[in-house]
């Protein structure tokens, strides 16, 4: 029985792929290679055809049409996966990023743990690297058993890695310096990588989801190790920065410093500590600016804890880092910084990316 049903998958990915080539081969018709994602059947199974370009990196251009074919393709996912048999058409994808399948794996993930419809991939006629991707992250395994991959250890390449609170964390060090270092490797560099993993996992916990219980504050996260340098994304599905920075204890005084109009203009309006969510949702201003005021911390000179400072010391990573770059996406902001002599700069989104990314790489040797 099984056997059958792994054939008829089979057939079904030969059709789909044949059909779909038909289509962008009809006469008089040309492929919009920034078309958002199209779903079409075969029976009862929904195709969702993944868009040429899985990227969320363009989102500081002017076009942005990599990540909003991105963001589309997420919502046909939200849309048939898990409310129907699907097939995942990566057929014309050329190229995929992983920051983009950190929010594509979380949400298939998020659905797949309600709904246990079946989901199946369908390979990538164009890229063999845009397969190599799909398999590392381990995609095709949560398709298969609706969870993704925990004992990683055997394998050469860390795979997206989903835990809640520090779930992990040891797994995840052990994981780099023992494969991508062979466990040659300084005390300080040990350090640097443990201190790093640790703060970035903890901040989901501590920032993310006010009010939500230890089991409800899930995370994503896959990183590498390229010459001496660690690349590391973590997603969560959290409230997103814009809708806690407003809440921290050195916020007004941080605004009063760095926007002093606005600060003003509240002031007038509500006085201290009273409405300060109220009026920057009034105001409409910008997630952006409230993701750099985040990130800026408290400019007051008031003392605060590593914890509250945490950006602080990931900036200084990156400012020492040759080529080193932090990017924040949260809700409907990007924020990049690359080094202390550059203003750091922000970015509004086309859509929501649903909560919070970081990715940032810095130098551990």
């Amino acid at each position: 029985m099984k056997k059958q049903h792994q054939d008829r998958y089979r057939q079904s990915d030969s059709f789909f792929q044949s059909k779909h080539s038909k289509y962008l081969g009809r006469k008089g018709k040309v492929y919009n290679r920034f078309k958002s994602p199209v779903t079409d059947s075969i029976g009862n199974d929904k195709i969702i055809h993944a868009p040429i370009k899985i990227s969320i990196y363009d989102a500081d251009k002017p076009s942005k049409e990599a990540f909003k074919d991105t963001l589309d393709f997420r919502e046909q996912l939200i849309k048939h996966v898990g409310n129907q048999n699907c097939i995942l058409d990566f057929s014309q994808t050329e190229h995929i990023t992983v920051a983009a399948m950190l929010v594509i794996f979380s949400e298939i993930q998020t659905i797949i743990q309600v709904n246990k419809n079946k989901t199946v991939i369908g390979w990538s006629r164009k890229s063999s690297s845009v397969n190599s991707m799909l398999r590392r992250t381990g995609l095709k395994k949560l398709l298969t058993t609706g969870d993704s991959i925990h004992n990683f250890s055997s394998l050469p390449n860390l795979p997206i890695v989903s835990g809640i609170g520090s779930q992990h964390y040891d797994d995840i060090v052990d994981f780099i310096i023992n494969k991508y270092f062979n466990e040659s490797i300084s005390p300080d560099a040990e350090y640097l990588i443990s201190d790093a993993v640790s703060e970035t996992i903890n901040n989901v916990g501590r920032h993310a989801y006010p009010g939500f219980t230890q089991e409800e504050k899930p995370w994503w996260l896959m990183c590498d190790v390229i010459g001496n340098q660690l690349y590391l994304a973590i997603y969560d599905r959290g409230v997103g920065i814009p809708k806690t920075v407003v809440e921290k204890k050195w916020f007004l005084s941080s605004l009063k410093e760095t926007y002093p109009d606005l600060h003003e203009e509240y002031r007038e309006k509500f006085g201290d500590n009273k409405g300060i969510l109220e009026f920057f949702t009034v105001k409409k201003y910008k997630d952006a600016e409230l993701i750099y005021l985040s990130m800026l911390g408290d400019v007051s000179g008031t003392k605060q804890s590593k914890h509250g400072q945490g950006s602080k010391s990931f900036k200084a990573l990156v400012n020492d880092t040759d080529g080193g770059k932090l990017w924040v996406y949260s809700n409907k902001g990007l924020y990049k910084f690359e080094d202390e002599e550059s203003t750091p700069q922000v970015y509004k989104l086309p859509k929501d990316i649903g909560g919070t990314l970081n990715q940032w790489n810095v130098c551990i040797t």
